[in-house]
């Protein structure tokens, strides 16, 4: 029997560089018999993932999806099977963070293992310890424009996406905990720190001519974060090209130090505090300690979190530029 490796993220632990290095990899996967479907084009690719066949899922609406695939959405199941019709392979990958969303209830999860009867599914999730994804996760939804408030702590509480063992839960319901490997987003964890072999050992590939690519989408500098939501707030009065935006927020992070957001040291030892049960619950089976996946840090760590005032003054300065520049 096939073998079926789905990766289901979760998102902020590095799924992007992992399938563009999949992508990059391919030739070398197939020689060992592993399959990573990539065709640009094709209703079952965007970008080099897998997005279109989780949001085929019946009753699904990714918001994400681009306008192109939502058109063909209707024929990424058939493209994909008459993509992989005819290759030879024993192990087949599929990736796409979308699969792993917070509205992927358990009847979902039931469809999606009907489409792949026949194989030996196993799935595949990476978990991050949650005052490092608190953050990130707060940085992305400034970066995608959807959030312009100030940063707020004790939002960490209401963040459904950071209970990973609930996220978790119905995939073990439906394939065995057995069937479910979880895996921590850290490079101490990972084989030379690398996410790609920590992926590849999952799946039981020889590290041998795979080649590594710089990591994708990392996180920015905590004072560009604080600019981009000063930018967000004027976008809500003025129409400003995200193009231009992002353009200039790339140039400001990369003439800083690259100083990433932290929360303080208490305030971490709160966050493990609190999602310590869910945490039991995710790393059943793993291997790994809760206090080896999210140790306490040292108590003199400050936050570094919203820039001084006369930062934020600056941003402000520089944005409002901006509105009368464009």
């Amino acid at each position: 029997m096939r073998k079926l490796f789905l990766h289901i993220g979760f998102n902020k632990t590095g799924s992007t560089s992992l399938q563009h290095s999949l992508v990059e990899n391919s030739d070398t996967l197939e020689e060992q018999g592993v399959l990573y479907p990539y065709e640009r084009t094709a209703p079952f690719c965007q970008t080099k993932q897998h997005v279109p066949l989780a949001a085929a899922i019946p009753g699904r609406n990714v918001f994400w999806l681009l306008p192109s695939k939502q058109k063909t959405l209707d024929d990424a199941y058939s493209s994909f099977w008459k993509y992989i019709d005819g290759k030879e392979f024993n192990t087949l990958i599929i990736s796409s963070e979308s699969f792993g969303d917070l509205d992927v209830s358990d009847r979902k999860i039931e469809w999606i293992k009907k489409q792949f009867d026949g194989y030996d599914i196993t799935i595949v999730a990476y978990i991050r310890r949650q005052d490092s994804y608190f953050l990130s996760f707060y940085q992305q939804r400034l970066r995608a424009e959807k959030r312009h408030k100030p940063f707020r702590f004790e939002d960490y509480s209401k963040t459904k996406a950071c209970y990973f063992g609930q996220r978790i839960a119905p995939w073990r319901d439906a394939f065995g905990s057995e069937n479910v490997i979880v895996r921590p987003c850290d490079p101490k964890f990972w084989p030379d720190g690398e996410l790609l072999y920590d992926f590849l050992d999952v799946i039981g590939v020889k590290q041998e001519r795979i080649k590594l690519i710089p990591p994708l989408n990392e996180g920015v500098d905590y004072r560009v974060a604080e600019f981009i939501r000063h930018i967000n707030q004027i976008s809500r009065h003025k129409d400003i090209p995200r193009k231009r935006i992002m353009e200039l927020t790339m140039t400001l992070n990369r003439s800083l130090d690259r100083e990433k957001m932290v929360l303080s040291s208490n305030q971490v030892d709160i966050v493990r505090k609190h999602f310590a049960e869910d945490n039991t619950v995710a790393l059943e089976g793993t291997g790994i300690s809760l206090d080896e996946f999210f140790p306490p840090v040292e108590a003199t760590q400050k936050a570094r979190l919203v820039p001084d005032e006369f930062l934020n003054l600056m941003q402000t300065r520089q944005a409002r530029r901006l509105k009368t520049t464009e």
